[in-house]
């Protein structure tokens, strides 16, 4: 990451729960991370292993289209709201690139 924007930050009670469920989800998350390396480490069933990695994608790809949505309601539309084309033209970059990035 190289911005440090807190363009997604909390500004009302309502977007605060929404950080703090997305904070939540994260936790979930990693614990299904570490019980996946828990598996790996007993040497578990193999598809049994499969299957709790993909829950653990589905868990991260949930979150992501959560955030992004988040981004969209808040950041670009306070950007198309102002009206002001370079900041328009930088969130859709920023989007772009990180999109490009993904599987």
């Amino acid at each position: 990451m190289k911005k440090s924007k807190t363009c997604c930050a909390p500004k009302s009670e309502k977007e605060g729960a929404d950080n703090r469920n997305q904070l939540s989800r994260v936790n979930r998350i990693r614990g299904q991370v570490e019980g996946i390396g828990r598996l790996i480490d007993e040497k578990a069933y193999c598809p049994h292993i499969l299957t709790q990695i993909q829950a653990a994608r589905s868990a991260l790809a949930s979150l992501q289209a959560a955030i992004l949505a988040s981004h969209l309601e808040h950041c670009v539309r306070d950007g198309l709201r102002k009206n002001s084309e370079g900041e328009i033209n930088n969130l859709v970059a920023e989007l772009v690139s990180i999109f490009k990035n993904i599987d």
